[in-house]
């Protein structure tokens, strides 16, 4: 998504976003030393997105990759991307995906397989 910022500030966010475990949005006030009501309405006014919604998809994005390219238990997985409670990230991620974790990674990992399997047999056929 691109966006054009004025705010350097809200830029740093973003940055910040884009790290391995996506900070909350107290963290994130305190690196660019604001109070989280004000950069919540500093992010929303730049970008036309709710912070806390972009937190939460940057979580789940980073979780469903996690997912697909890992056999990490689903508690691991959602310690990672930085929820304290395995079962608040199981209904976030039900909610975003309309599927479980784990039915996720199956039905992801399963597809892939199906794609090593079809380029296998391509190779075999040359």
């Amino acid at each position: 998504m691109l966006i054009q910022l004025g705010d350097r500030r809200i830029k740093t966010v973003l940055q910040a976003l884009e790290a391995d475990v996506p900070p909350g949005v107290s963290a994130l006030a305190g690196l660019v030393n604001l109070s989280p009501s004000r950069l919540e309405h500093l992010f929303k006014r730049e970008t036309g997105l709710p912070l806390r919604d972009y937190v939460f998809q940057c979580r789940l994005g980073r979780a469903a990759a996690l997912l697909a390219s890992s056999d990490e238990p689903v508690k691991s997985v959602a310690f990672a991307v930085g929820y304290r409670h395995a079962s608040s990230f199981i209904r976030a991620f039900l909610l975003r995906f309309s599927e479980n974790p784990t039915a996720y990674r199956k039905r992801i990992q399963s597809n892939a397989n199906c794609v090593a399997l079809n380029a296998n047999r391509i190779q075999l056929q040359s």
